[in-house]
């Protein structure tokens, strides 16, 4: 089931925490070199990421899954660096 509070919360939240973003970056912007094409790849990159996230966080699960901190196992055993590893390695590939 799609809630649209939950998602426009999440949209609004994303939109202030964008809003302030922007104006920090507006604190340098005579230094940039094109600073149209700059905006320009700004918000094509953020604000489609805002919408999704917005998006997938307006469906509900029925089902909360809580993992037992002994499940998880010690990342420094080796069966826990292999854990670790397949989650750093997408992130570090991106």
């Amino acid at each position: 089931m799609f809630s649209l509070k939950k998602s426009l919360k999440t949209l609004a939240k994303g939109q202030f925490c964008f809003l302030i973003m922007t104006f920090i970056l507006l604190t340098n912007v005579s230094h940039w070199r094109d600073p149209l094409a700059s905006w320009v790849l700004i918000l094509m990159l953020i604000q489609p990421g805002i919408f999704l996230l917005a998006f997938v966080d307006g469906f509900r699960t029925k089902k909360a899954v809580e993992i037992e901190p002994e499940e998880r196992g010690s990342v420094f055993t080796f069966r826990g660096f292999l854990k670790s590893l397949w989650l750093l390695a997408p992130v570090l590939i991106f």
